[in-house]
C-alpha cells in the first residue's frame, strides 16, 4: 500500500468571531423564564401524581381499601371539632 502524503493545498476558513454571551432580546430572555417556569411546575405535578399514587396503592395493599378512621379525623379538623384525638367507630 502506498500513500502521496504532499503539501496541503490552503483552505480559505470562514472567519469567526468569539462572543461572551449570545444576543437576546428582553422579551425572549421573558419567554424563556416563563416557560422554564411552566415546565418545571408540570414536571412536579406529575411527579406528584406519581408519588401520590405509588403511596396510594401502597396503602391500600397494607390497609385494604380505606385506612381506619381518617374520614372521621378530617371532619373532626374541617369542621373544628375541639378534640385533636381520633374518635373510634
Amino acid at each position: 500500500m502506498t500513500s502521496n502524503i504532499g503539501p496541503v493545498p490552503p483552505v480559505d476558513r470562514p472567519r469567526v468571531e468569539v462572543v461572551e454571551e449570545i444576543p437576546s432580546s428582553d422579551a425572549a430572555v421573558q419567554r424563556a423564564f416563563i416557560a422554564g417556569a411552566i415546565t418545571s411546575g408540570l414536571v412536579c405535578v406529575v411527579v406528584g401524581t406519581v408519588v401520590g399514587f405509588v403511596l396510594g396503592v401502597q396503602n391500600i395493599a397494607e390497609h385494604g381499601l380505606r385506612p381506619p378512621n381518617v374520614d372521621v379525623f378530617v371532619t373532626d379538623a374541617i369542621v373544628g371539632g375541639s378534640s385533636p384525638q381520633r374518635r373510634r367507630r
